[in-house]
């Protein structure tokens, strides 16, 4: 079955930044501050996902994150 993750930037469905947190709960915080200091939102979420998934994060652990 396939999955949809969902990511709420804007606290419009969940009280707090979805992006953020999945970043903080899988030890990206540095990358994406670093990332979102010097582009885009977006390019620097598309960024940090790349480098979790060359990392091993699996869709399995996004779910948990």
């Amino acid at each position: 079955m396939a999955a949809m993750i969902v990511f709420d930037f804007d606290k419009t469905i969940l009280n707090c930044d979805s992006d953020n947190w999945v970043a903080d709960g899988l030890g990206f915080t540095k990358s994406f501050e670093e990332l979102t200091s010097t582009m885009p939102w977006n390019l620097a979420m598309d960024i940090v996902m790349g480098k979790m998934h060359s990392q091993g994060i699996t869709m399995k652990k996004l779910q948990i994150a």
